[in-house]
């Protein structure tokens, strides 16, 4: 498992600090209220069924889609902090 605090853009204009925790098959994006304590902002992110894409006109910015049978999703835009940070998240 590893965590990842990045910013989750919810609209052009509007963006908000996250911490991404990532284990061996699933992510939550959480907001932190209260110093080491963290509310989950949407359900459980199934990692089988995301893939990750790049923003190439942002060098940190990415995407989260969501894949099924029958559509694709972007669910969430990220910025991480460096491109160390990006990579982490990328390669898991």
């Amino acid at each position: 498992m590893i965590s990842e605090e990045m910013v989750l853009y919810e609209s052009k204009h509007f963006s908000i600090k996250v911490t991404m925790f990532i284990y061996s098959d699933l992510m939550l994006v959480t907001r932190e209220d209260e110093l080491g304590r963290c509310n989950v902002l949407q359900n459980p992110l199934y990692l089988r069924q995301l893939q990750l894409r790049d923003d190439h006109s942002e060098d940190l910015r990415f995407y989260l889609i969501h894949m099924t049978e029958q559509k694709c999703d972007c669910l969430l835009s990220l910025e991480a902090n460096s491109l160390e940070q990006k990579l982490r998240v990328l390669h898991q």
